[in-house]
Formats: C-alpha cells, sequence, structure tokens
C-alpha cells in the first residue's frame, strides 16, 4: 500500500475521496468517474486537471495537470522527502544561478541523498541551505567556484565505487556545517541521544503557534509564552553540550 501524507493532502486542499478521483484521473481511468462538469469543478479550480480537445465525453477527456502530477506526487511520498525536495530544489536553484549547471547531478538520487542527510542530522531545512548558500557564496567570492562539489557528492563522496553505505564522514555538507557551527565531529545526534537528551531537545524545539486564541496561550499571548519558552530554553541549553546542533527554530 502506497505512503500517503495526510497532512499534506488536507493542506492542499483535498480528502482522501479526492486523493483517489485525481488518482483515477491520472491513471486515465476517468471513464469510471461521472460526466458532469460540476463534479471536476473544484479539481479544475485548483489547477489541478485539464482538458482534451475533441468531441468524447467530458469524462474521457479530463487529464491529470503539470500542477496534479506534482500534488499526487508529493502526497504519496515517505515522511521527510517533501521537505527535501523542496529543499534540492532551492539548492539546485542557487547552483543555476552560480552557473554550475554541469555540477548538479541526478536530481532523484540527489533528494534521496538529502532526504538521508536530514534524517540522520536532524538539522531543519532553513538552516542546510544557509550553511550550504554561505559556502557556495564564500567560494564565489575568493574566486574558486571550480572547487565547488557535485551536489550528490556533497552529501556523501566515497573513496571507491565499491562503497555504498551512506556516512557523515564522507559528507562536504557535515563538514560545512561543523565548521560554521564550530563543533567537532563527536558531536551526539539524535539516534545516540537516551530519552531525557531527546526530551530536552523536544522543548528547546517547541515553539507556539502565532495567531491562536488569547485565551489559548498560556500567558495569554504568543510574545508572552515564546519569552517563557525562551527562559526554559537557556536552563535547558545549559544541560547540553553542543546546543548548536539541534537545529534550534529561534523564530
Amino acid at each position: 500500500m502506497n505512503y500517503i501524507a495526510f497532512d499534506l493532502l488536507y493542506k492542499l486542499g483535498l480528502s482522501f475521496d479526492d486523493y483517489c478521483i485525481l488518482t483515477m484521473i491520472s491513471q486515465t481511468e476517468s471513464h469510471l468517474l461521472p460526466n458532469n462538469q460540476e463534479f471536476y469543478k473544484k479539481y479544475e479550480d485548483l489547477g489541478y486537471i485539464q482538458y482534451l480537445k475533441g468531441n468524447k465525453s467530458l469524462s474521457e477527456r479530463v487529464r491529470i495537470s503539470a500542477k496534479g502530477k506534482k500534488a499526487l506526487y508529493s502526497i504519496s511520498k515517505v515522511d521527510g522527502f517533501i521537505e527535501a525536495e523542496e529543499l534540492a530544489e532551492k539548492m539546485v536553484s542557487l547552483y543555476k544561478a552560480y552557473d554550475l549547471s554541469t555540477r548538479l547531478g541526478k536530481f532523484n538520487e540527489f533528494i534521496s541523498l538529502l532526504s538521508w542527510f536530514l534524517k540522520v542530522t536532524g538539522f531543519k531545512p532553513e538552516m542546510v541551505y544557509k550553511v550550504f548558500k554561505d559556502n557556495i557564496g564564500e567560494l564565489a567570492n575568493k574566486g574558486k567556484l571550480e572547487y565547488a562539489p557535485k551536489l550528490t557528492n556533497l552529501i556523501c563522496k566515497h573513496d571507491s565505487v565499491f562503497q555504498h553505505k551512506l556516512t557523515l564522514d564522507k559528507s562536504t555538507l557535515y563538514d560545512w556545517f561543523c565548521t560554521s557551527y564550530e563543533f567537532g565531529r563527536n558531536i551526539k545526534l539524535w539516534d545516540n541521544m537516551d530519552k531525557k537528551e531527546k526530551y530536552y531537545v523536544s522543548v528547546v524545539k517547541a515553539l507556539p503557534l502565532k495567531k491562536m486564541n488569547k485565551d489559548d496561550y498560556f500567558t495569554g499571548s504568543y510574545e508572552g509564552d515564546m519569552k517563557q519558552i525562551e527562559k526554559i530554553r537557556a536552563k535547558i541549553l545549559e544541560k547540553l553540550r553542543e546546543p548548536t546542533i539541534f537545529a534550534i527554530n529561534k523564530k
């Protein structure tokens, strides 16, 4: 059974029934659906379908659009893949802006590697992009863009084609993190933490939602809750040797 990212499904304004209908259209089995313009209006308004020209019935002419294909593709990807894909697109765009298109590599392979990197490090995508952008910018400023690595090699570059296991020891991107945030390679990542350390990190990363009702905040306001969280966060960070590795969102 395919994985379905229900949170993304609802974020896109779709229900499970909508997902099934769009999948039928994508598989060109829409002849099983009603021949009714109103039935397709929602998907047409969202830009998820289009129609072929001709005299055939509506249900036979309806097709999934490029936007619809991307939506179905994203919804059926495993947890963590979507944010990796969005990050990969930004990183590719930056390489193209620096005229480094010959060093992009295979996009799908890069997404998979990036998804692995995010999972094993626990770094937030925005932090990864910042470190990436800063380091590529530094190479450009020094006139050394010829040293910019191929994107797939940026995540993990093995010494031999016979090596396949992914490891941070061979990661240029991880090296950039170690330099940018001034921590050593012996830091503790999420998978190596004990329950107490994971609890601390979970609290440190907690943020109140914006634009809630006043009564929904512990202190009566977003700003008040943030101040209290910052106080708790400061005490917890004292207990954690390397707080920067946890990609804390300070916004």
